[in-house]
Formats: structure tokens, sequence, C-alpha cells
């Protein structure tokens, strides 16, 4: 688990010296420079000079390469915070250094660092992974007390191991999966795809600000202003950096250069960018709480060297930061957003000609960001992703709640949740402006809002409800918080703090929750809830390229045929691959428990499935192991009594076919159809445990009936503990009945559809079960004679054989019909009431 130690430049008693990055400690100055891989940082260091490029995806599962700032402008008095305002100075992850290299000081190592304390978390956290030790440590003392009734006549060796497996079951289980009620997703990247396409400029054209203006045709300020306004980084001939401002750039048909300048790609297309450059001196990076992002750049034309400052950002932040601000402004940008676009709002001013790189250096965020001239709008297109709303819907079908919480505006997310059918009612946007309020989409409902007293419950029962982050911060100690958690649908313009406070209060209110996400802002709420999803960006295309290459370069190497053992460790390896994987720093799935190589939401659906088998399989195997143990623990009683006991064959033989049957009850597969039937979430409730007692009930009387009807056809013996094994009629009837009560136990306790395959359908545990059935009732009325002798079992009288089938059949109908009135009577399959869809 641990990073490749690789040498490193440091300095170290006023000299550079070169030592294994293994060897870093907190305080050392190293030198970063470029290498022909991208290195993993093996601390966490704060940028001081210089500038990188880190890929953080083992830390927010977002795969987009991002550029690091030193803090060399920061004012020397100013403490660092590196969970907001520095956290763009910070290297975590793996990193590429542009031109020179850069300076960095290291602040922590090991176990400290944001990778350790991930690992540590993973590997230590036993809270987290076994949930339901509580639960298995009440099962272990409910059958302790059956156990300890039988130890005043023998205490077996099996009894012990099966509990160990339940447990060890119960500690890799994924049956958080199947309980879960929310379903919470970002937007961007997630529901919507990242290959945004720019659909123009709006506000600047001359006819109406709703007017599309293609960006090679806008005014040369809003050009400057596009050009300036972002974080690309050219690196080996490539623009590496966020896809939104890359594709920017496309559509401008300008071009990034070394030293960050920005230069036009076809200078024919107008006057001005037939002599004009540009060049990036400085950047204020975008900020999720700031929700804007600026630069200064010096413009070169041949007459003038201008400085020139470029912002972007929300709508709604950016107003404040003009000068004058059109009449028509905000009806422009919430045309847009209605109609599901993304929106940002371009700014731009020019300072004083020919400024030097010192003078730019003083400049401030808040004087930089300040008396802009309005630029226009910049407009994107954010498709869906082709699978985004089936998925919802189906997730919406099988008793489970949507939620989206994202960052972008409230009519944008509202017009996507319709989309996606995350809302299908009319949408009460709670937001906050000179008071709080309430009011829809379309602006024609407004119903002022009181943040400290309680809420009006009619507004959960006439709307769907969408809660802007500026409104969530004044609610906070509303009374009606909770209540406004389950009622509400669409989170817009959050914070990443606010995402998790929304996942921790979902939590705190009982429900169990799932968050979808693919970036940075995501990873504090991945981490809140109860089950993480990470969104890679890959495409079926690229794993079949991926398998292609792996097979051509197997061929290229030639390998011979594998030996016997070779061709084992292989199986066995194979057979493994159910087990927990090890943990790989560099992995995406480090940022949250569960991580997709494809970009599909239909991957959410698809883990909501496995986790429902595996929770239906976690409790159906508690039933199993207890009445199995509970049978075995009586019929070696019963047997040991009488100084009697199982031969080896028996043994054997009963032993491997209910291996078998174990084996293939785990491997049974979900359905495709999610139900929306909820599984069983616990193994105390009154189903369970009745259903438990009640069957063996019905086994203890068979046990107890055949036993006493063996002792009219056989005298009971003189107890010998030491003598060798000797076939008897008690042997043979509790072996029989026995073996006929574990299949029984197993077919009645399988749980099928609606959550996974039906016994019929798992066809490897049916012929398993009918096999050992049939060896138990063809033992039993002796129809195959060989067998019984193969068995070590004693001829039956015709009375008794009687008796003997059917008390089997006594027991199998007995137990299978009180299984069917308790499940009738008190299993509990519906969902909780944030998850129906009715009680909005």
């Amino acid at each position: 688990m641990s990073i490749t130690a690789f040498p490193i430049n440091v300095r170290r008693n006023s000299r550079w010296v070169s030592i294994n990055s293994d060897e870093l400690l907190p305080g050392d100055l190293v030198s970063i420079v470029r290498s022909k891989e991208d290195c993993s940082v093996p601390c966490d260091m704060v940028l001081v000079q210089g500038a990188c490029i880190v890929n953080e995806a083992m830390l927010s599962g977002e795969s987009t390469p991002l550029l690091k700032d030193s803090v060399a402008l920061r004012d020397g008095n100013d403490s660092i915070d590196i969970n907001d305002l520095d956290k763009n100075s910070i290297l975590f992850g793996a990193y590429s250094a542009p031109d020179n290299g850069c300076i960095a000081y290291v602040i922590r190592t090991g176990f400290g660092t944001a990778q350790g304390k991930l690992v540590r978390t993973m590997v230590y956290s036993t809270e987290r992974v076994s949930a339901n030790n509580f639960e298995s440590f009440l099962f272990i003392l409910f059958l302790l007390i059956f156990a300890i009734s039988a130890s005043a006549y023998v205490w077996i060796k099996e009894l012990p191991m099966e509990l160990s497996l339940a447990v060890t079951t119960s500690l890799i289980a994924l049956s958080k999966l199947g309980k879960i009620d929310v379903c919470a997703f970002d937007k961007t990247g997630t529901l919507t795809g990242e290959n945004l396409v720019v659909e123009g400029i709006a506000g600047i054209h001359p006819d109406s600000s709703k007017n599309l203006v293609s960006p090679p045709d806008a005014l040369r300020d809003t050009i400057q202003t596009l050009a300036a306004a972002h974080a690309l980084v050219q690196l080996d001939d490539d623009t590496v950096g966020d896809p939104m401002e890359k594709a920017t750039l496309e559509a401008l048909d300008w071009k990034l250069g070394k030293g960050d300048t920005v230069i036009p790609v076809n200078k024919q297309s107008n006057r001005f960018q037939q002599r004009s450059q540009l060049s990036i001196r400085r950047r204020f990076q975008f900020s999720s709480a700031l929700k804007r992002m600026s630069s200064v750049s010096t413009v070169h034309t041949p007459r003038s060297r201008k400085t020139f400052v470029a912002v972007k950002g929300a709508p709604e932040t950016l107003r404040n930061m003009y000068s004058y601000v059109p009449d028509d402004y905000e009806e422009t940008f919430k045309f847009f957003t209605r109609r599901g676009s993304r929106v940002l709002a371009l700014g731009y001013k020019y300072l004083k000609d020919n400024m030097n790189i010192e003078e730019i250096n003083d400049l401030s965020r808040e004087f930089v960001e300040s008396e802009l001239n309005f630029a226009g709008f910049l407009i994107f297109t954010c498709p869906l992703k082709e699978d985004a709303a089936s998925t919802i819907r189906m997730l919406n079908e099988s008793s489970h709640r949507s939620v989206m919480i994202t960052g972008d505006n409230p009519l944008t997310a509202c017009h996507v949740a319709r989309e996606v059918e995350i809302i299908d009612r009319d949408v009460l946007i709670m937001d906050v402006k000179e008071d709080s309020q309430n009011s829809d989409v379309d602006e024609e409902i407004i119903i002022p809002v009181n943040p400290a007293e309680k809420l009006d419950s009619s507004i959960y029962r006439d709307y769907d409800l969408c809660i802007t982050g500026a409104a969530l911060s004044r609610l906070e100690n509303n009374p009606s918080i909770k209540e406004l958690f389950t009622y509400t649908w669409v989170y817009a313009r959050v914070s990443p703090g606010q995402k998790e406070f929304i996942l921790t209060s979902l939590k705190q209110s009982g429900y169990t929750t799932l968050m979808c996400g693919d970036g940075t802002n995501d990873v504090g709420a991945l981490k809140q809830a109860h089950i993480g999803v990470a969104l890679l960006n890959g495409k079926p295309e690229d794993l079949k390229r991926i398998v292609e290459h792996q097979r051509i370069q197997r061929i290229k190497d030639r390998r011979p045929p594998p030996q016997m053992g070779q061709l084992a460790e292989q199986l066995l390896q194979d057979f493994d691959a159910d087990e927990p994987p090890t943990i790989k720093l560099g992995d995406a799935s480090v940022a949250a428990p569960f991580t997709s190589k494809l970009s599909n939401v239909v991957a959410i659906a698809n883990i909501v499935r496995q986790g429902r088998c595996t929770l239906v399989a976690t409790i159906q195997m508690y039933k199993i192991l207890a009445l199995n143990c509970l049978i075995s623990a009586y019929s070696l009683s019963v047997l040991y009594l009488e100084g009697i006991k199982f031969g080896d064959i028996q043994y054997t033989i009963s032993g491997i076919l209910l291996a078998v049957c174990f084996l293939c009850i785990s491997k049974a597969k979900p359905l495709e159809k999610l139900s929306d039937k909820r599984p069983q979430t616990n193994i105390f409730n009154f189903y369970i445990i009745l259903s438990i007692l009640g069957q063996f009930a019905i086994h203890i009387f068979s046990l107890i009936y055949i036993v006493d009807n063996v002792f009219r056809y056989e005298e009971k013996a003189s107890v010998d503990l030491e003598r060798e094994f000797e076939p008897s009629l008690l042997n043979t009837s509790v072996y029989l009945i026995s073996l006929s009560m574990q299949v029984s136990t197993f077919v009645i306790n399988y749980q099928g559809h609606p959550f996974r395959e039906s016994l019929r359908e798992n066809l490897p545990l049916f012929w398993s079960l009918f096999s050992v059935g049939t060896v138990a009732f063809a033992c039993a009325s002796e129809i195959v004679l060989p067998l019984n002798d193969f068995l070590k079992l004693v001829p039956l009288k015709n009375e008794f054989k009687i008796q003997l089938i059917g008390i089997m059949l006594f027991d199998f109908c007995g137990a299978w019909l009180l299984e069917l009135i308790f499940k009738f009577l008190f299993s509990n399959n519906k969902p909780k009431a944030i998850a129906k869809r009715e009680s909005k």
C-alpha cells in the first residue's frame, strides 16, 4: 500500500541534496521537477514558488487535472487555510511540474497526510466495515442460550465454527446498500455529461439580449475575457485543465501556448485577432465558496501593452461586482437557466498600461474583482447522460428517494431534475433575497418565510421543493429543518460544506444515504454518506481497448502454457475475486467505497441491486446457520447420551453435499428489475426471530417423536463413549431426519424473488438440494439398498419406515407453513415515508 520511493531534491543544512522521498520530514523544503512519469506526492506540501498540475482522482474521484498555484503572493502574516482559501496551493496527489519546476514545503507525512488518513480510515475503521457487530453479538447470545442448554450433554465443534462463519459473512457484506432510503446525485458530470457545448454569448446582441452571438463574432472585450479567464496549462504540447474551459477556447478559435500565452488560431477571422496576443500574468483560482475566478493579463498589440482583468463566475455573484448592471440582467440569465443551460457571467476592466509583474503581484483579489464592465453571459448546453432518466426512474419505482445536490443555479438544477424525473410537480424555490422567501420557477408565486418560525406544511403538500445554499444557511436553526430535508428534492448553489451538512442531517434523521458524485466538491459528501459512489469518465470503448491491448501484449510475450501449479493458483485467485479488494494508493476508489470506471449513472442501480442481494443473503445466512447449528447440537446430544455417534462416511457425504449448498447459495444473481419492496434490514425483528423459533420448535418436536419411536423397536444399550462406531436404528433415524431438516432449512429460508434468482433459477443450488433430499428420502424408503449399505444404515421395519417418512414430511410442511404465516403477519417490506413518491 506504500508509494514507491524515488529520488527528490531537498534543502538541508543550507544546501540542496538528493534523498529518497520516503525520508522526507515536515519542515523540509523540496524541489519538484519534471519526470518521465507523473510522481505521487509522498507527503502533503504547500507550494511556495511556481505552479503544478495535479491529479487528485485518488482523493476526489475527479480525473480532471488541476492547476495549483503557490502562496508566494499571500501576505506573510496570513495563516494557511488548506480546506478552503489555500486548497489550490496544497499538493495532495500525483503531480506534473511545468517548465522549470517549483518549490514546496512539507507539512505532513505518513498517515498524517490526506492520503494516509484515507488509507488509515479504510484499514482500521472496524466500526464502519462491521456495522452489524452489535446485531451479530446479540445473535450469538441468542444461540448461546440453546448452546448452554445443550452443553449439559455435549459441546460440538461445529457450533463455534459456524457462528464464526456467520460473523465473517456479516463483516464482508455490503448490506448497507440494500437499506438505502435516499440517493443523492451531483448534477454536472454525474447526471449531465462532461462534454459541454458552447451555445454562444448572451446579453450583448444589439437587437435582443436573449439572442446568442457566437464567440468568434463577439465584441473584442468579450473575446479577451473568454481567452483570459481560465486555468488551462500547456503541458507537453497538450492543453490540460477543465473540459468546460477547453471547450470555450475551442469555440473561440484561440489556443494556449507556452508561458501562459493565448493566441488566435485563425488570424484571418477578424481584424482584432490579426494583431493580438494575450499573456496571463496572474490568476485568482476558482473557489467553490466564492463561485468565481479571475486573471490579470497583458494584451499585446503593435501599439500598446494593456493590462486586462477578466472575471467569470455565477451570475448572482458577479452582479454586485459590476459598475453598471443592465436592466434585463436577471431576466436574461434566468431565461437560459430555466432551459437547463449552464450560465456563467463575464466581466472585465482595464488597468493602467505597461504594469510590471511586481505591480500586478501587489494587486488584491478584492480590487481586481470590483468595478467590472459587463461582458455578457457564456451559455453552455449540458446534455443529459443517456441512462440518467431511466436510472432515476428505476430508483423512484423501487422505493428510493432521489434528490439532486449541486452547486449550479437553482433554475438550471430544477430543469435537469424535471428531465430526469426527480421532480414532477410545480417547484417552489426557497431562496434568500432581501428577506427569506419561496418562489416558484416562473416567479409567479412568492411566499415570504420567517427563518425563525416553523414553515407552513402546505408548502410541502402542494409543491416539490428546491432550496438554495443561501436559504439553507438562514434556516439551519429553524425548528422545521428536519422536516425540510424530508420534503426537499433539489439543493442548488450549495457549497461543499453544505453538501456534507445535508448528508449528515439526513443520516441523523435515520435515513440510509447514498451519494453519487464525480468531482472535488463532492468528496465531503461522499465521505459523509453511508455509501459513496464516484463516477469516473471512462467509456466502454476505452475498456475494450485496454482489454485488446492486454491481449496483444500477452501474445507478444509468448508465455508458455501454465503449469498445473500455476493454473491452480490462478483458479484460487479467481475464487477469491469476491473478497474485499486490497487498498492501492492512487485508485480513485480510495475517495469513495465504490468507484465506477464508466461514467454511466446506471452503475447506481447496479450497486443497489447487488446491495439488496447481499442483504437478503446475509439475513438468510443467519437464519440457515442458526437452524443448522441448533439441529446439529440437539441431534448430537441425543446420540451422545446413548454413546452413539455419526459414522465417518455419513459425516463426509452430508458435509460435502451441504458445503456445496452453502457455496451455491451465495452465487445467486440479483434480478435485473428493482422491486418496490424492501428486504429485511436487521436480524432482530418479530418475523426473523419468530421464524427461527417456530421452525426450531417443529424440528425439535420431530426429533423427539422419532427418538421415542426408535426405543419401541430397539432396546437401549449400555453407554460406552469409547467404543467404535456401530450402525444402529437410533443412528440411522437421527441421521436421516437431521439431513432432511437441513435440506428443508435451505429450501424454506431461501429468498429469491423479488430481489434475486428463485430457487428454480439458481440451478446449482436447486440440484444440490434435490440431490441431498433424494438421498435422505431414498435411504428412508430403502429404494436403493446399496446406498444404505454404503452409508452404514441399518434395515428399517416397514412400520417404522412409514413413521420416519411421515415425520420427515410433517417436519418439512410444518416448518414451511409456519414460515409463510410469520412472513405474512410480521414481515415488513414497506419503505420509509421519505422514499414514497405518493408521500410528497
